[in-house]
């Protein structure tokens, strides 16, 4: 459709279908998540982090700073939450994956920059490394879900 000033616009394919529609709240659901988290007093991390550890069955020896790296791993987590249901909920070509990916890490970098100026946290390098590895590992399982399933659909409509 032309308009005025010479501009043609195209079409956009976008899948309206239930599943699409329950990936895209289930992302709105995870960005929430990751801001509320990510933006928390390090007071309550502690607070909340104490009252796990009341309830941990194996004591303290699991979470201390000899333990897993639990900040990494929540971190990696939640945008790896973010990356799959971003990818299963709008992304209908296989080319698209960078178009949900950069805005992903600029978000990352985005909240660690945030971090700093939060009482009890501060930006961490390692945090945005942790960022961008959730991200992949988020994106790249999502894309291999949609690939194997256009395939068995595939598969499905020639039999």
């Amino acid at each position: 459709m032309p308009f005025e000033s010479g501009v043609v616009l195209t079409e956009v394919k976008v899948d309206k279908s239930l599943a699409a529609v329950r990936y895209r709240y289930f992302f709105v659901f995870s960005l929430s998540l990751t801001l509320i988290v990510l933006m928390m007093p390090g007071s309550i991390i502690e607070d909340g982090k104490s009252w796990v550890l009341e309830w941990w069955p194996w004591g303290n020896s699991g979470m201390n700073s000899g333990g897993l790296p639990i900040d990494k791993l929540v971190h990696a987590g939640l945008f790896g939450l973010c990356g799959w249901a971003l990818v299963r909920g709008w992304m209908s070509s296989a080319r698209q994956w960078l178009v949900f990916y950069i805005p992903l890490l600029a978000l990352g970098a985005l909240t660690e920059g945030v971090q700093h100026f939060v009482p009890g946290r501060g930006a961490d390098l390692l945090d945005l490394v942790a960022d961008g590895v959730g991200t992949s590992i988020g994106v790249f399982v999502a894309f291999r879900q949609t690939r194997q399933g256009r395939r068995r659909g595939a598969k499905n409509i020639a039999q």
